[in-house]
């Protein structure tokens, strides 16, 4: 389990990233055409862009499948450079119509056009009133769901029940787009004024009766609830709500901790599928390594980055006095 406290911090940086968005991404309208191939989204968290689309999509109500694209990821980034020319997100691809689309406001302006038959609500449009908000919200969670962390590739895609404004849903998306995992996003946004409020608290006291026809009514009678987010893993077969659990269930699933030592070495010793590497003696760049001897490792207070001494030194240009500087030993044996 992560830690209680430092999840619940999370929960509430995801709250303050939410209202400064003004929650858009809560609510869904009515009369919009589902497509009959969902569409795929080449998506990054983190990206305020990225982000304006991913509300649209919650919107119009609309599941799409989400290709993540963190900064150092391998998997998906050569594909979307393949399909639009370069690497930049979000990308969209739409195989109803042979779409293939960059820029957010585009992006927006398409889905509801295609698919809502009516122009871009003010609300979804992009301006000088939106994206403030969407950039503080991005620095509030620290940059969350921006960069790569190792991960295991899982053999068919997750299913994650969300909408965009959700705050522990967006604790999950960061996750599985850090890990680089493919998933296919279920949007239930909100259908009707009623439901505002966390799952416990909703505005109309009483049990949950969701709308008849909706995509809320058809997620509650599958799971008998109608919370986020919610996980399945038709690899696992394993079915999560509360997002701490499914936060718990990537981390021993899915993550892969990094080598100290060698990062770029592919037979990582730590790797479990790599336990023929007792010493990574092929990884030249690795700052441990010493040419002297056939696996030799040195001692990290023998590390290149740690031989230095103390010296006293005059500042630099512009300042008065002396003071103590660390000198490194460039160029010097052991």
């Amino acid at each position: 389990m992560p830690n209680p406290v430092i999840h619940q911090l999370n929960v509430l940086g995801s709250v303050v990233s939410s209202t400064l968005g003004k929650w858009r991404g809560s609510a869904a309208l009515k009369g919009v055409t589902q497509p009959e191939q969902p569409l795929k989204l080449y998506d990054i968290e983190a990206s305020p862009y990225c982000r304006l689309v991913r509300e649209a999509l919650t919107a119009l109500h609309m599941d799409v499948e989400i290709l993540p694209c963190p900064k150092g990821g391998t998997r998906f980034r050569p594909e979307a450079e393949r399909l639009g020319g370069k690497q930049q997100f979000p990308l969209l691809v739409d195989p109803n119509t042979g779409t293939i689309m960059y820029e957010s406001q585009a992006i927006v302006e398409y889905l509801f056009a295609a698919y809502a038959r009516r122009p871009v609500p003010r609300t979804y449009q992009r301006s000088w009133a939106t994206l403030p908000g969407v950039y503080l919200g991005t620095v509030v969670r620290g940059l969350a769901g921006q960069k790569l962390s190792p991960g295991k590739i899982p053999a068919r895609q997750l299913h994650l029940w969300s909408f965009e404004s959700s705050p522990y849903s967006r604790l999950v998306r960061e996750r599985l787009c850090e890990l680089e995992i493919p998933y296919v996003l279920h949007n239930v946004g909100k259908e009707r004024w009623q439901d505002i409020g966390p799952a416990r608290l909703r505005l109309k006291p009483g049990p949950y009766e969701p709308v008849p026809g909706g995509k809320r009514e058809a997620h509650y009678g599958r799971t008998g609830h109608m919370q986020v987010p919610y996980l399945e893993d038709p690899n696992t077969g394993a079915k999560l709500l509360e997002s701490s659990l499914i936060l718990d269930y990537l981390q021993e699933t899915y993550a892969r901790p990094e080598c100290p030592e060698c990062p770029e070495c592919p037979e990582c010793p730590e790797c479990p599928e790599c336990p023929e590497c007792p010493e990574c003696p092929e990884c030249p760049e690795c700052p441990e390594w010493s040419s002297e001897g056939a696996g030799e490792l040195r001692p990290w207070w023998r590390a290149a980055r740690f031989r230095g001494r103390w010296r006293w030194r005059p500042r630099r240009r512009g300042g008065s006095g002396w003071r103590w500087r660390w000198r490194p030993l460039r160029g010097r044996s052991r």
